[in-house]
């Protein structure tokens, strides 16, 4: 039973630098990154890496490279020896059979340290041939889940559902020693609510300031009452920090810097405006890559310290945070923050 805070870090699937937003990044996602900040990261003090799922890079240019999740997931289970791995896979695009096998499999190689993220949410990804829309891939989500778990019972398993049936269906080889790995959604509508209540561990909402997060804490709670079970919530910010505000948001503003229109998300605001402080601490700055962008933790070591214990207050337990160079931001906050967290 996990006791206290959880802190991960994000494995930069899409590649890593020191600017966001232009057209490719200084280090591409290949060999190299994946050995060296997977042995950085276990040796830091995090409790788990994520690896995300995902079709275009948010970070960098349409062309940029974004390596897929179940495949860097299997190289890094054995480059590390320590650090529990969260996968994100979206249903439907990965079949529930091979999402079954491969996720076992890469519980096998990291001898129990796989958890697996399911993500069912985010715009219909119609070039690869996903008609479904919102509310139909959360059906989609449940069954591949249901089918997941059916299949690592060990036993043959049977199912009909809308979007998935299976006949006596078997999966080898089994979780690491037939342990049922953790769950963690993700998502705030009523279907992902819905969804982590009835099978999470860990229900993330996306990084949002804090009124917003105690409304998505109070429909949690709401939603698992009644059960015998717990569901933890988490979520994820980019977080910059420094010995001194002042400092940090320089440093927000120089990652930003050369964001480019031509190679952002449609949608981002292009014209490089100031940053907004949304609310203490929490500011706007990723505005510049994305349409939606979640909030920034700009601040001091202290600051950033009391912006997290503000959202633990609130109810939440799970921390992911996300920087550029990924190595250096994360021995940053291991060193700085997380000491005063724990």
């Amino acid at each position: 039973m996990v006791s206290g805070p959880e802190f991960g870090w994000v494995f930069p699937s899409t590649g890593d630098d020191s600017w966001l937003g232009h057209a490719l990044p200084r280090t591409t996602p290949g060999r190299q990154l994946l050995t060296k900040f997977g042995r950085t990261i276990d040796d830091l003090s995090y409790d788990f890496l994520l690896v995300t799922t995902g079709q275009r890079n948010n970070h960098f240019g349409s062309k940029a490279p974004y390596i897929d999740s179940l495949a860097a997931g299997a190289a890094l289970s054995v480059i590390t020896r320590r650090i529990r791995l969260l996968i994100a896979v979206r249903p439907g695009l990965v079949p529930a059979p091979l999402c079954a096998r491969a996720c076992a499999t890469i519980d096998q190689l990291s001898e129990g340290r796989f958890m697996l993220n399911l993500v069912s949410g985010g715009r219909p990804l119609r070039e690869f041939g996903e008609r479904l829309e919102h509310a139909d891939r959360y059906k989609l989500g449940v069954e591949f889940i249901n089918a997941v778990l059916g299949l690592w019972s060990g036993q043959p398993f049977c199912y009909e559902g809308c979007f998935i049936s299976m006949d006596a269906a078997t999966c080898y080889p089994l979780p690491w020693r037939d342990r049922r790995p953790e769950i963690f959604t993700s998502g705030t509508s009523d279907e992902a609510i819905q969804l982590a209540a009835d099978y999470a561990d860990v229900a993330l909402i996306p990084g949002t300031l804090p009124t917003e997060a105690a409304k998505y804490v109070r429909l949690l709670k709401n939603a698992v009452a009644g059960r015998r079970r717990k569901v933890r919530i988490g979520t994820h910010f980019y977080v910059i920090a420094r010995s001194s505000e002042a400092k940090a948001k320089a440093a927000a503003e120089r990652l930003l810097s050369r964001a480019d229109p031509a190679h952002v998300l449609p949608g981002a605001d292009s014209s490089k405006s100031p940053m907004i402080e949304l609310a203490r601490h929490l500011w706007d700055g990723m505005k510049r890559l994305s349409p939606r962008p979640t909030p920034m933790i700009i601040g001091s070591y202290g600051q950033v310290v009391d912006t997290i214990k503000r959202f633990s207050d609130i109810g939440l337990s799970c921390f992911i945070m996300h920087g550029y160079p990924s190595s250096t931001e994360a021995r940053r906050i291991d060193e700085n923050v997380i000491p005063q967290l724990r």
